[in-house]
Order: C-alpha cells, then structure tokens, then sequence
C-alpha cells in the first residue's frame, strides 16, 4: 500500500465535491469564436485536431448532470459562451440565452449545483479583431456582456466567477504564445493581467449589485516554482519574478486593492480590495526553472520520468503549499480547489493522483486552511486547447460517433470518495491495482 495514504480521512460535514468544464471544450461547434479560428491554421493542434462537435456537451447537458448526480458529484463548473450569445457585434442571439437558461434548470433539476464561469480562454472573433483584453478601452463591451448576461440567468444561479484563470490566458495568449493570437511579449501579458483583473472587478459589482445575495469569486491557476538550481543567484531570481508576475498579482490584489508585478510600480486600483467572496485555487504541478532556458519550465522535482500526456509531472504537496499560501495572504474568504486532474490514457494512475492530491487537500484543511469543496477537471473528455483529444482529463470517457458516456474507474472511485465523505484505505487499495488486476480503461 503507498506510503502516502496510512489512515482513512475524513472530510468536513460541509465539503462539496464537484466537476469542472468550459464551453469550448465541450460544447462542441464554437464557430464564432478566437479559438475556432486558431484550430485551423496549420501547426497550433497536435496531429491537425480541431474541437469539432467537442463531446457534445451542448445537447447531452441533462444526461451529464444526471450521471454526475448518480456520481455524487453534484457541483459543476461551466461557462456561458460569449460567442455564441453575442456571436456578431451587438447581434443577440436570444436562443442561445434561453439554451443558458435550460442548461441552468437542468442542472438544478438534477440536484447539481452550477458555478458559472463568463470567460474561459475563448473570445468573439469580433471582440478579439478590436484586439480583445489588450485595450482597457474594449472593457466597455466586456461589462455590456456582464449586464445582458446578469439580467437574464442571474436568478438561474448562486455561484458566479465572471474569469477563469487571468493568469493562464494571460500568459498562454500573450507571453508564451500558445494560446491565440499566439503573442510573445512581456508588457502585453503585463497589460492583459491587469486588464482582466479589472474585467473581473466589473463583473463582481455587476452581478452583486444585480443579487447581492450571489456568491461571486476569483478563479486563479497556481504554480509552485523552483530554482532548477537552488544555489544559482540567476536562478532563484527567475523563480522569483516568475512567481511574481504569475502567482502573486491575483492574491495581491484582492488583498490589498493594488495590481503589483515585477518591474511596474504598484497600481492602487478602487472597488478591487476584497472583491471576491470565494478564491478558487486550480493546482496540476509544479515546475522548475533555469535562467539558461527562461521560457522553459521543467517538471518538478527533478528527474521525474512519469509525465502525463501534455507534459506534466506530480508534485501532490504542491497543493497544500498552494492552499497555505492562499489561507496566509489573509482574504478572509473559503477556498476551494476548483481544478485538479491529469491528462493519461492510465486510469488508474488518475485514481492515484486523485487520491495523492485529496490526502493533501485534508493536510490543508488540518493545518487550519478554510477549504470548502474539491472539483476534478474534468466531468467528460474534452478537448484540451493545444493538446487537441491527445490528453483525456475525464472521469468519463465518450464514444466519438455516438457520444455515448463511459464512466472510467476513477468516476467511480470519487464517487465513493464524494458520497462517503472521506478517502479510505480500503478503497483506495482496490482502486489502486494493488491485487494485481489491471482495472485500467
């Protein structure tokens, strides 16, 4: 039996367990978006892959939140496509809205809670033509978009994080240049993530002069870094300034109402201290870095051979150092991981990460780190951004002619996980394989 599990766990009366997803990803047929267009230039996919009809999230919505709920997994992240509700300039698109508004009930219906994302990575075509979160003078779209939106589904759900990750699409679109439109600049990643920190600020007084009972919070990506040498002055400076251009602007800004990054004097910005009455902190991995290679990040620690399918190595005590740093930057608010997962062909390797990185969850929360709920990314298979349907992420895999779900091991093991309330020895060494069958998918 690992090393790492050597007692059953149990989780707060309260904690939810939940699933997470976007709607590029799974929705399938995004045409009018940034990303659509992105698919098909040649060489941005691995093997030429485009998104197609994704894994049809956007007709099989009902029968998803019904096999969640069966799961126990009665939380689910989502995001409203701006494309499609405002697939032209001005031009509504009322039957997206009310599609919306069936997903929301649906979901409801089925007793599963909706946290609604407003961005995920994809923009309007139109909107990214006017050079999208670059021009602060483009947030006025942004907030009509907040409006149209909150008026017609804010009472269709309680829990609203207008962006997913800042800091990913940030960097992923405008520093690492893997993400459209693909730019490789430091000062136009600098004014993208100040950008979208005052996009969501907007959102946030939005939507809480809109319902101020609505639970509206922040959603960030945080990446443990390393020194690939820990004696190199060059490297841990790298560390650093990667650390504080990434990690630290979200938390710096709720914290204290200003945008701090490296090399810019701080920028005292209204409305924005305190802005959040959640903080979701998404956790995959650390990395290392060498001021040799400054672009490049290696898996961390070192010398790791298992690497997922998009690159990415398992450091599990990442995650409690992430929720430590969350719960001592003294927001006063929960927190919840709100993604977490693996992209691997080896199921029962994603049971294993799953397990590792809950054990550290519950570390967290003993050490006293007010989390709330654990949401695995992702529900269903979807396609993930540059690494096309080369990387599974989901608890459920798809037929990709009839779309027909196929729940894996690890969906059933967190359900036992989720509906039990605690992680078990005994579950986790059946899962595990350790009698000697392969229960891989």
């Amino acid at each position: 039996m690992p090393t790492w599990l050597t007692q059953d766990i149990a989780f707060p009366a309260d904690f939810v367990w939940g699933t997470a997803s976007s709607s590029h990803q799974a929705e399938g047929n995004n045409v009018h978006n940034d990303w659509w267009d992105w698919e098909q230039q040649p060489g941005r996919i691995v093997h030429g892959q485009c998104s197609g009809r994704g894994n049809n999230f956007y007709e099989r919505y009902d029968g998803d939140f019904s096999l969640l709920a069966h799961l126990g997994l009665n939380q689910f992240r989502l995001s409203l496509e701006w494309s499609r509700i405002e697939p032209e300039e001005g031009r509504i698109d009322s039957g997206a809205v009310d599609h919306y508004r069936r997903v929301l009930e649906a979901a409801q219906r089925n007793g599963i809670t909706p946290w609604v994302n407003l961005h995920h990575f994809a923009l309007p075509r139109w909107f990214a033509a006017k050079g999208g979160f670059l021009e602060e003078a483009n947030l006025s779209y942004w907030r009509r978009h907040v409006e149209r939106v909150t008026a017609a589904l804010a009472t269709f759900a309680d829990h609203w994080h207008p962006i997913n990750e800042a800091n990913a699409y940030a960097g992923g679109s405008y520093l690492l240049g893997a993400m459209p439109p693909g730019h490789t600049d430091l000062g136009e990643f600098q004014r993208v993530l100040r950008n979208t920190l005052l996009m969501y600020r907007d959102a946030y007084q939005i939507l809480k002069t809109a319902r101020p009972q609505l639970q509206v919070g922040t959603i960030h990506v945080m990446i443990p870094v390393f020194p690939a040498n820990p004696d190199d002055e060059s490297d841990r400076l790298l560390a650093a300034n990667f650390d504080g251009l990434f990690n630290a602007p979200p938390l710096l800004a709720l914290r204290d109402g200003v945008i701090a990054l490296p090399g810019r004097e701080p920028e005292t910005v209204a409305d924005l201290k305190g802005a959040a009455d959640f903080f979701g902190a998404n956790y995959y991995c650390g990395v290392s870095v060498d001021h040799r290679q400054p672009m490049r990040m290696t898996p961390y620690p070192p010398g790791q051979t298992r690497l997922n399918q998009i690159g990415n190595g398992v450091y599990p005590e990442g995650l409690f150092d992430v929720l430590q740093r969350v719960q001592q930057t003294n927001l006063g608010i929960p927190i919840y991981v709100a993604e977490n997962g693996t992209g691997t062909d080896d199921d029962c390797w994603r049971i294993e990460y799953i397990a590792q990185h809950l054990v550290q969850v519950k570390r967290a929360i003993d050490a006293g780190c007010d989390v709330r709920g654990y949401f695995h990314w992702t529900s269903v298979d979807n396609f993930e951004w540059n690494h096309g349907w080369t990387a599974p992420f989901g608890l459920i895999g798809f037929d990709p002619v009839t779309f027909e779900r196929k729940p894996r091991p690890s969906a059933h093991f967190l359900s036992l996980v989720a509906k039990r309330n605690s992680l078990r020895i005994s579950d986790v060494r059946e899962a595990l394989c350790v009698d000697g069958l392969d229960r891989r998918a």
